[in-house]
């Protein structure tokens, strides 16, 4: 969006939503359509797990053990 803006010369102080700004590049529904595919793709790459155990882990939540007690240690 800071690219849009910059290319509109639309001044930073101007209050003007995003949605303004994409209808006024005429970039709207093909951004979102392009973004929406984008999250997909990232999405199957992590659930298949050729990213590492460590987003998987993020992505699904599961974590074995108990949780310590008290406040937590520095490190």
């Amino acid at each position: 969006m800071w690219c849009y803006r910059r290319l509109l010369k639309v001044p930073w102080p101007e209050k003007k939503t995003d949605k303004e700004i994409t209808q006024m590049a005429n970039v709207g529904e093909r951004l979102l359509q392009q973004l929406m595919k984008r999250k997909l793709r990232y999405a199957g790459h992590i659930i298949r797990g050729s990213s590492g155990p460590l987003l998987q882990l993020s992505l699904e939540g599961k974590i074995e053990g108990k949780k310590g007690q008290g406040r937590p240690r520095r490190n």
